[in-house]
């Protein structure tokens, strides 16, 4: 079974758990849309997280 990702567009194959739960009929191949690379670049923090943290008073 291969799926297409609704982030880069590039078929995958879901894994065999979320295989085995579509055909069971628990989720649908809708909350199975997304690849395993770009589910990771997703929910990765972003480089600069840091830069965006600051010790400055907000009272100030």
């Amino acid at each position: 079974m291969k799926i297409r990702c609704k982030h880069c567009g590039e078929f995958f194959c879901p894994s065999d758990e979320s295989v085995e739960l579509m055909s069971e009929g628990y989720i649908s191949s809708d909350n199975v849309n997304i690849c395993d690379e770009c589910w990771d670049m997703i929910n990765q923090p972003p480089d600069d997280l840091m830069e965006m943290i600051s010790d400055a008073d907000p009272g100030l």
